[in-house]
């Protein structure tokens, strides 16, 4: 797909177009000019839209970078000491600066964001305090359900889980968005 390019943002901007293009020979000229029309319009600005599809990282494509921070976010779980390495790790992770030009990347960067969001490190371990929120009463926010999410990202960027691709366009620009 795209000369194995499937997971670069700039590629997935144009995946939607790509598929209902595929279907041209199937449908009516009116209907063509009618699609044609409509991905010019996107790509001019003059119109807006979007594309939405379900997606799951391929073995290939899998990153195995990130497998240790599953195990520390278990071990953490399970209310296991963490190693000042572990923690160390963590941290790193947290504070990674990360310019998405990838699927990977977007996951990672979203990982990334929750665990410096949601965590404070210290030499002797780690605390939840969320740093930034909006109308959320924090004793109503568990933070078993943050970690949740965290995992469930980190399934999706290990290729265990689907997860959902969002591509909209607005002035002629595509911004790639995923939702777990």
């Amino acid at each position: 797909m795209l000369k194995g390019k499937i997971l670069e943002i700039n590629y997935l901007k144009t995946w939607g177009m790509i598929n209902e293009l595929s279907e041209i020979n199937s449908i009516d000229d009116k209907y063509c000019n009618e699609l044609i029309y409509k991905i010019d319009g996107m790509f001019s600005g003059r119109k807006s839209g979007s594309y939405t599809w379900f997606m799951q990282i391929p073995s290939k494509y899998v990153k195995n970078d990130l497998l240790r921070l599953n195990e520390i976010l278990l071990k953490y779980i399970k209310n296991e000491n963490l190693s000042s390495s572990d923690i160390l790790e963590l941290e790193c992770i947290a504070n990674k600066e990360i310019n998405p030009q990838t699927l990977n990347e977007v996951l990672a960067f979203q990982i990334s964001s929750l665990l410096n969001m949601g965590y404070d490190f210290y030499a002797d371990g780690m605390k939840f305090e969320l740093k930034h929120t909006v109308f959320v009463n924090e004793g109503e926010l568990a933070e078993q359900d943050f970690l949740d999410k965290i995992i469930t990202l980190l399934d999706c960027y290990n290729g265990k889980r689907g997860f959902s691709v969002f591509v909209v366009f607005n002035n002629g620009i595509g911004n790639v968005s995923i939702s777990i």
